[in-house]
């Protein structure tokens, strides 16, 4: 274990930069609900921003998680701590974080105290009332990096109903999440990118592809292109949810022309053009618009 004092928020985001922390460690195994591997990548990679996590189920946990934490310690008659320094692996560089609480005095040694304010229609999908993977995961790394033997997640549910789920450190899952880290760290220092999970990567493949050039690509013969476009027209027609898989095809479909503003291919022509940010009542963004045309064959080369 190597503590570090932040001494500011910038310093603390320029570690987080150079780590895997607790929260990023389920998209290593694509387990994530907020990330996948394919965009943790490229974020520590530099190739797109951190996206910006809100809403109200980040703002209450994070207003709230104080509170939480001083009322679960009196429900159990604990001594807790919160912990104000960021921990870097003494066995794996680029692996690091920040725990929410230790619990201190206790019988068993001071353990990994980790808060969750979960909403009850979340919590009735928790199979047998053992929280995600993704939270199990957290709270292992979290007691690799401290070296402790065991932790709790304590989850207030609805706002009335505190639940405590207790684990001892698993060697095995440590030794994964050590192992997913060097090879994630090996694959951005090789420039080995990830091939993305279409069905879910839209989103950041379409921000590392914001721009659009003035390149035109040439892709008559492309048989899985003119195929993705097909997808993606007759899903847009159809009345029933074909949303996700409209998505999918166009995830694929912005992997093969990347930036090019303009792809010529058997039976359709793709456009790709910026609309420039305007300012309103409030200011709309700048996004870029791709936009897929069936042509007919004597106008391919148009």
């Amino acid at each position: 274990m190597i503590p570090h004092t932040i001494k500011d928020e910038e310093h603390w985001h320029d570690l987080r930069s150079r780590h895997i922390g607790g929260s990023e460690v389920a998209a290593l195994f694509n387990k994530s609900p907020h990330t996948t591997y394919f965009e943790l990548w490229h974020i520590k990679s530099g190739n797109i921003p951190r996206p910006i996590v809100g809403g109200d189920r980040v703002f209450w946990g994070s207003a709230l998680e104080e509170a939480i934490a001083k009322a679960v310690a009196d429900l159990k008659g604990w001594k807790i701590r919160n912990v104000h320094r960021y921990i870097e692996d003494s066995e794996v560089k680029g692996f690091g974080g920040t725990l929410d609480y230790e619990i201190v005095n206790h019988p068993d040694g001071s353990g990994v105290l980790e808060i969750k304010n979960v909403d009850y229609l979340v919590w009735r999908d928790w199979e047998g009332g053992e929280p995600p993977l993704s939270h199990i995961l957290q709270l292992q790394s979290y007691l690799a990096l401290t070296g402790k033997k065991w932790g709790v997640i304590a989850s207030l549910v609805s706002g009335n109903l505190p639940q405590f789920n207790f684990y001892k450190a698993d060697p095995k899952i440590i030794k994964a999440i050590r192992s997913k880290i060097k090879e994630f760290w090996k694959s951005i220092e090789e420039k080995k990118a990830p091939e993305p999970i279409f069905t879910e990567d839209l989103g950041s493949i379409k921000t590392l592809y914001a721009n659009a050039n003035s390149e035109t690509l040439n892709l008559h013969g492309d048989k899985r292109l003119a195929e993705l476009c097909g997808d993606f027209k007759a899903y847009g027609s159809i009345k029933t949810n074909a949303g996700k898989a409209q998505k999918t095809a166009m995830a694929e479909i912005l992997t093969i022309i990347g930036d090019a503003g303009l792809c010529l291919l058997d039976g359709y022509k793709i456009k790709q053009s910026i609309t420039p940010e305007k300012a309103m009542s409030f200011t709309r963004k700048a996004s870029k618009r791709t936009t897929i045309t069936p042509i007919k064959t004597e106008n391919l080369n148009e």
